[in-house]
């Protein structure tokens, strides 16, 4: 799984962050599940990610990051309910913060 560095985004002129929170929102409700989607938040159901005084915190536990690891994080969550409809479990999430360099 690649992750692109958001300023890398600014860079190459490319943002298709708009069209992941739809993705995401669109599988959501075809799977009722609420989904909110906060600068500092992403909450699935019964799942949250926050992003707090330089560290995400989930469900595995609190992990320091930068803030372009908790956009790059908050980006795969929102891919990850496109493409599943559901939030991830604990080995997915746990796959998730590795690919954002948060394990």
């Amino acid at each position: 799984m690649a992750v692109i560095n958001p300023a890398d985004k600014l860079r190459f002129g490319e943002d298709s962050t708009p069209r992941i929170y739809a993705n995401a929102k669109k599988a959501a409700e075809e799977a009722g599940l609420e989904l909110r989607i906060a600068a500092d938040e992403v909450a699935i159901g019964g799942f949250y990610a926050r992003y707090v005084n330089g560290a995400v915190e989930t469900p595995a536990g609190r992990h320091p990051a930068e803030p372009w690891q908790w956009e790059a994080l908050k980006t795969l969550l929102l891919n990850y309910v496109a493409n599943y409809k559901k939030p991830p479990d604990p080995e997915a999430l746990k796959a998730l913060l590795f690919a954002a360099g948060l394990q």
